[in-house]
């Protein structure tokens, strides 16, 4: 094999390699963060959190510090369903302003790929299925 062939494949095994320790890095550095954030909505997650993070000094603070964090929580929560009914409130909207503009077969088509994405998630293939019902009205 000649010396420039060898440099060829020397420098595609390289950028190879380069590709799939990024993908992986970055595949690591996500699963952590969304475990941290599942830790956090978890109940008691954040106050976990706050307290191996700062070391809490006695129970009187520990207490305070639980009060802030509870009366916060209400608040994300609440923040949290408006947003989310907003969200829904629009795409429903989209969904139905699409189909007036998709023939029959179109429709049908998205229909069916809807239902294959929600069965994905359902599945644990995707992200978690909210059970909303997309279906044209017949």
């Amino acid at each position: 094999m000649k010396a420039h062939h060898k440099s060829i494949l020397l420098l595609a095994v390289m950028l190879s390699v380069g590709v799939l320790l990024g993908a992986s890095g970055t595949s690591v550095l996500q699963n952590r963060r969304v475990a941290q954030l599942r830790q956090a909505r978890e109940a008691g997650g954040m106050m976990r959190m706050v307290e191996a993070a700062i070391g809490i000094e006695d129970e009187s603070q520990r207490d305070r510090i639980r009060a802030v964090i509870q009366e916060s929580q209400e608040g994300f929560r609440e923040t949290r369903r408006t947003c989310s009914d907003m969200f829904q409130a629009r795409h429903d909207s989209m969904m139905a302003n699409l189909r007036t503009v998709l023939s029959p077969d179109q429709q049908d088509a998205l229909d069916a790929w809807i239902a294959q994405e929600h069965s994905r998630q359902r599945d644990g293939r995707g992200r978690k299925s909210d059970k909303r019902d997309h279906r044209r009205n017949k």
